[in-house]
């Protein structure tokens, strides 16, 4: 391994982490309600929450990356669909998690929102950068958190929905 080598996994890690903060912080302003959807079922059950997203992710990503490697350019293309699927809820996920940690923040530091929202970004992508706990404990776990909030979603929407028709029912 020559020093060029060690300088593009360098650079690459840091753009990666680069792209990855600034996808949560976008994530999180361009759909509050379904981040705030989000935050409130790991916030409410992050047991159960982080074990059915760990489940789904393992095997979306496992699955992902194996169809990858398959022969077909169209197995590889649905490999690279579901590993990317996994992604885009882990993503919206962590904006929900960066926005618990942004309000919580926010009690101690001084400063307008989306500044604290930047920092708590960075808090959770720094701390999966550190070697062997970040990246063997922390990301994972704040992955497996983060795609069971997301794909609980739907089904916490679909409460909302009924409950409301229900409130509607009961008043007309």
């Amino acid at each position: 391994m020559t020093q060029g080598d060690v300088n593009y996994a360098l650079i690459l890690g840091f753009a990666v982490a680069i792209v990855l903060w600034s996808t949560i912080i976008l994530a999180r302003y361009l759909f509050p309600s379904r981040t705030a959807v989000v935050r409130s079922i790991i916030m409410a059950t992050p047991l159960k929450t982080g074990i059915i997203g760990g489940i789904i992710a393992v095997v979306a990503v496992g699955g992902g990356v194996a169809m990858m490697n398959a022969q077909p350019a169209v197995v590889k293309i649905l490999g690279i669909a579901i590993a990317c699927w996994a992604g885009v809820h882990g993503i919206l996920g962590s904006a929900a998690i960066m926005d618990e940690l942004t309000d919580r923040l926010s009690t101690d530091v001084a400063g307008n929102r989306m500044a604290t929202s930047a920092k708590a970004a960075g808090m959770l992508i720094g701390a999966g950068l550190v070697p062997l706990i970040g990246w063997a404990l922390f990301f994972p776990a704040l992955f497996a958190l983060s795609v069971g909030g997301s794909l609980g979603v739907r089904k916490a929407l679909k409460t909302q929905q009924s409950r409301s028709l229900e409130t509607e029912a009961q008043a007309g």
